[in-house]
């Protein structure tokens, strides 16, 4: 029988739409990281309305079987990626172990002077000037973090190199002349994002985000970057690994 017919007795329309998808979920009809159909397709199929659908669709994603991402529509929810946190973490080689297509866009480089928190991070006085990195990283085109690193401006005279987007931090730490460098601390927390990065991230503003801070260091243990970066709590999952270099 054509699960599209909803030959299902009893229960509300919404819960016999969320009952067929589940069943597809669970069969293999849609798999992990699958997009759905549009609304108005699925409205079409199960002849219900957009409330309806939109009803099912959030059941299935507060069940965990679905995460819906603004402008692009409810996608099967697949496995997190499995981000390592180690002694020298390089975006491009996490991903790539993980079978992703790495890639970063470079958002704004502005210069500003160094508030407290970021004076503490690069261990300089407040108000020494630094840069400020903006960039959004992807994993297979999906947008997983937003990240904002600060390089204090005296030590990166060449900062430039990285407009259009063209470096990641790791290669601007190699052009800097630091080929080898090190984490010296990563903190992790949780909050909800602005509206700007939820916008950014193509996540909802009621979905929340974890946030790292971390210095890396020149191999003196000297501090070379401060950043801070909103990841998508649903796309990534953290693994630490101390003896991973």
């Amino acid at each position: 029988m054509n699960s599209s017919h909803l030959n299902v007795e009893h229960g509300p329309l919404w819960e016999r739409v969320m009952r067929t998808l589940t069943s597809e979920i669970s069969d293999g009809s849609l798999s992990p990281g699958d997009r759905l159909p549009a609304e108005s397709a699925l409205m079409a199929r199960f002849s219900c309305s957009r409330h309806t659908v939109r009803r099912a669709l959030s059941e299935l994603e507060h069940l965990g079987m679905l995460r819906i991402e603004q402008g692009r529509g409810a996608f099967v929810h697949d496995i997190a990626i499995h981000y390592r946190l180690s002694r020298q973490v390089t975006h491009s080689r996490n991903l790539i172990r993980e079978g992703r297509r790495p890639s970063s866009r470079i958002l704004e480089i502005e210069t500003r002077f160094a508030d407290a928190e970021i004076g503490t991070g690069l261990a300089i006085a407040p108000g020494t000037s630094v840069r400020a990195i903006t960039s959004l990283s992807f994993a297979d085109d999906v947008p997983i973090a937003l990240s904002q690193n600060f390089v204090e401006a005296a030590r990166w005279p060449k900062i430039e190199l990285a407009k259009n987007g063209l470096l990641s931090m790791s290669t601007i730490y190699a052009a800097m002349g630091f080929a080898a460098y090190r984490r010296l601390s990563t903190v992790v927390l949780s909050r909800a994002p602005d509206t700007d990065e939820a916008r950014l991230l193509e996540q909802p503003i009621s979905r929340w985000v974890m946030v790292t801070k971390k210095v890396d260091a020149d191999p003196d243990g000297t501090p070379i970057c401060y950043g801070v970066t909103a990841w998508c709590a649903d796309r990534v999952q953290f693994v630490i690994d101390p003896e991973d270099p």
